[in-house]
């Protein structure tokens, strides 16, 4: 039998983690989220609220520019696991260059 190993960036994601991701507080993700700035959540589990990353969290930070550039979550999730931890900073700079 193989082992798999977890994804290093999981595509479902709470506020505690959009906040990690994006740099803010999680009273800040949670404002944005009772102000209708976010997109809504896909799941509500036992009160918990979750989004997925790649599919809404991540275009919308993008697009609002809420995604810090130099942030490794800048780098778009389907590239971030093909590229070597050496590739990371020349990525950042070509993502941050696209704005």
């Amino acid at each position: 039998m193989t082992t798999r190993e977890a994804p290093s960036h999981p595509t479902l994601v709470g506020m505690t983690e959009i906040a990690e991701r994006l740099g803010v507080k999680r009273i800040t993700v949670d404002s944005w989220w009772r102000n209708s700035v976010m997109p809504p959540p896909r799941y509500n589990i036992d009160n918990r609220l979750i989004w997925d990353w790649e599919e809404d969290i991540y275009p919308w930070a993008r697009r609002t520019r809420r995604l810090d550039p130099d942030s490794l979550y800048a780098i778009p999730p389907d590239i971030l696991g093909m590229v070597t931890p050496d590739q990371i900073p020349t990525l950042k700079r070509k993502v941050a260059r696209r704005g």
